[in-house]
């Protein structure tokens, strides 16, 4: 339900800008969660002809939004700055516009004094819906789910052979025929790191919403093409025989960029299991250039698994769990690789021509 607000001065034309003004931060929130990677936010910017020198750009994404709007009014070119924002996230484009009217169009506020019972000792008196830890927007739109299935079909399940042991774990399709996962599913730590003697990548192994296991594509793979580096746990094998188009490889040029508080989203095979996803508590706590650690559920036989931002942009390979003491507290987290450092090792050692 939406309704008309007060009418009054476009809050883009106030001179400073009111940032308690919700619709002022109803924009700014709608910027920066859509137009977040800050070379495309100095495109918008340079393009709307603003003076970049007055923008601080090493901060995150939602600072620079507030630093731009400020530049904007300050110069007089919202209208410039806005119609580059809709040109790149047509998306916006209709909430833009009605924000933009000399009536903004908000949301219905909640009936003051609701009825009914008070709910554990919490007032009444009614609020407007509200995001519950503040500056946590943990909500998505709903073509979220259709885009994860689309990549969820590069996940497969890793079966490998050494001699009499059997082991598993996940992996993903990067190419037309080379899948990527950890070095240690691939190697046998226990016999000198010696390479797996047979390996099988099991695609379509699911479950579907009535819990019945779909019909799944065992894919067999050459153990003499393995490739991979200890150092950073990962290891490549080339299939056998043509993986099926049904089962594209995952996007290497279109890799994201994670930080700290930003949230990530793994595809696995925990247990050996029919593939899950992990996505709660998925809360990024720690990166650098060659890890980023998270608090995503992974189990063993997760090991190998794509490790995916917000918008399924593959950021990095999970490979283990690590713990430290903090205050006499052990801390868990899971742990990935950058795919960034992943591709740069493999380009260095010449795997995967054009990867």
């Amino acid at each position: 339900m939406r309704c008309r607000g007060v009418p009054g001065v476009n809050f883009l034309d106030k001179l400073p800008l009111d940032w308690a003004d919700p619709a002022l931060q109803e924009l700014h929130d709608i910027l920066y969660r859509n137009i977040w990677e800050r070379n495309k936010i100095v495109d918008v910017a340079l393009t709307a002809g603003l003076d970049a020198g007055d923008i601080m750009w090493e901060q995150p994404a939602r600072y620079i939004w507030r630093d731009v709007l400020i530049q904007a009014r300050f110069q007089g070119t919202q209208v410039e700055l806005l119609a580059r924002v809709k040109a790149i996230a047509p998306g916006v484009s209709i909430r833009i516009d009605e924000l933009l009217r000399e009536e903004p169009i908000m949301a219905a506020p909640a009936e003051a004094g609701g009825q009914g019972p008070a709910w554990k000792n919490f007032s009444d008196d009614g609020e407007d819906e509200k995001l519950i830890v503040e500056n946590d927007d943990t909500l998505l739109g709903i073509a979220f789910l259709h885009q994860g299935l689309q990549v969820a079909r590069s996940v497969c399940l890793i079966r490998a052979a050494f001699g009499t042991t059997d082991c598993y774990g996940s992996g993903f399709r990067i190419a037309d025929d080379l899948i990527l996962t950890n070095h240690h599913v691939l190697h046998n730590r226990k016999r000198g790191d010696e390479p797996a003697t047979a390996v099988a990548a099991w695609f379509n192994y699911e479950l579907d919403w009535d819990r019945n296991e779909l019909t799944y594509l065992p894919v067999d793979c050459d153990p003499a093409s393995i490739v991979g580096e200890k150092e950073h746990d990962w290891s490549v094998v080339r299939a056998s025989s043509p993986i099926p188009d049904q089962f594209p490889p995952a996007d290497l040029a279109g890799i994201g960029e994670v930080g700290v508080n930003d949230r990530v989203y793994i595809i696995q095979h925990p247990d050996g299991l029919p593939k899950k996803v992990g996505m709660h508590h998925n809360v990024v706590r720690y990166v650098d250039a060659d890890v980023l650690q998270y608090w995503t559920d992974t189990k063993n036989g997760s090991s190998g698994s794509p490790v995916f931002d917000e918008e399924w942009h593959l950021v990095g390979l999970h490979h283990r769990s690590v713990k430290r003491e903090v205050g006499g507290r052990l801390e868990y987290r899971n742990q990935g690789r950058r795919m960034t450092r992943v591709l740069e090792r493999m380009r260095a050692l010449g795997v995967g021509a054009g990867l």
